[in-house]
């Protein structure tokens, strides 16, 4: 098992827990506004565009709406940990590892990876981004 440092702004445990709460606030007022900005394209005739533009169907949009407020967040600080570079990745590639962790069924084992800042390299295959993290 391969041990990264984990940054102390990333860590809940070393964080606090009014860091945690403020993150999850923030988390959910970005939420509200993303909600809202869809209700505004969908009330001007322009939400089919939208989906269109982002490649999204209506049933993903759903998704998204329902989903945790931190849901594909945690690909962000799992790429740190593991010192990947996201914005070095291609664009269809960085688009899918992060839809595919919005929609991750293996959210707590990450939470604890994020926690501990311990990731099995290549061991533990519930990530279904492993393949991104691998060195």
């Amino acid at each position: 098992m391969a041990t990264f440092a984990s940054p102390s702004s990333s860590c809940p445990t070393a964080r606090g827990l009014a860091d945690v709460v403020a993150e999850r606030i923030r988390n959910w007022r970005q939420r509200r506004r993303w909600k809202a900005e869809v209700a505004d394209l969908a009330s001007l005739g322009r939400l089919d565009d939208f989906l269109k533009d982002t490649a999204l169907s209506r049933a993903d949009l759903r998704y998204l709406a329902h989903a945790p407020a931190d849901a594909g967040t945690q690909i962000e600080v799992m790429a740190q940990i593991a010192g990947v570079d996201l914005a070095a990745l291609p664009p269809e590639t960085r688009r899918e590892a992060e839809w595919v962790c919005a929609r991750c069924a293996c959210r707590e084992p990450c939470k604890q990876w994020l926690r501990t800042g311990q990731w099995a390299d290549g061991d533990d295959t519930r990530c279904p981004n492993a393949g991104l993290f691998h060195h």
